[in-house]
């Protein structure tokens, strides 16, 4: 019975990471892109392939041409997560 829960276990960590069958992208839903860099973020990947940035300090500066500042933010637009500059 233990075989049969790792088993599982292991699925279910392959869809979460963003794979069904292990080598088969899911396509980006709502909520599923953010951004790919810690500081003055210029574009955007899905939430499995961004940087851990827990230990990062990034300044409070509005760089242009990034999303600081409310400049932009990440959306799914057809199959990508791409980045929409307001």
């Amino acid at each position: 019975m233990a075989i049969v829960l790792v088993s599982i276990i292991g699925c279910e960590t392959d869809i979460e990471n963003g794979e069904e069958d292990g080598n088969v992208p899911v396509q980006p839903s709502i909520g599923q892109c953010v951004p790919e860099q810690c500081c003055h973020p210029t574009s955007c990947v899905l939430k499995q392939q961004a940087p851990d940035c827990a230990m990062t300090m990034c300044t409070m500066d509005c760089k242009p041409e990034t999303m600081d500042c409310g400049q932009g933010h990440c959306e799914t637009v057809g199959n990508e997560c791409v980045v929409v500059w307001t």
